[in-house]
């Protein structure tokens, strides 16, 4: 992917672009979103649907904080239908769209943390 799939602005906004912040949000979400994805994989393969749910919950804010723009209507469409137990068989694309997004946002969030 050549075009960012983050962007910090909102974050800079809310810590006041204090750069050590900025860092230490960016370095929860690298330690913790991983274990969310793998959690909405797991879950979605299990057919766990109230488990991928509360994953895709807590997640969705997690994306607004990193500038994940393109991810935030499948997010909440991931919720929502895992949720009320329609549409699951749109859940499988959106899932995977979900991961090779992150982990280009992993990618760019690594390197912000180690450039600045």
């Amino acid at each position: 992917m050549s075009d960012k799939v983050t962007d910090l602005t909102f974050l800079g906004s809310f810590t006041g672009n204090d750069t050590q912040k900025i860092k230490r949000y960016v370095q929860m979400f690298l330690d913790r979103a991983p274990e969310q994805v793998e959690e909405i994989r797991t879950s979605l393969g299990t057919g766990d649907y109230a488990q991928l749910k509360g994953a895709a919950h807590s997640l969705k804010p997690q994306l607004t904080y990193m500038g994940i723009k393109s991810m935030e209507q499948e997010i909440r469409d991931i919720e929502e239908f895992s949720g009320s137990g329609s549409n699951l068989d749109a859940l499988p694309p959106l899932v995977e769209k979900l991961e090779v997004t992150l982990k280009q946002a992993f990618i760019e969030l690594q390197d912000y943390i180690n450039t600045h």
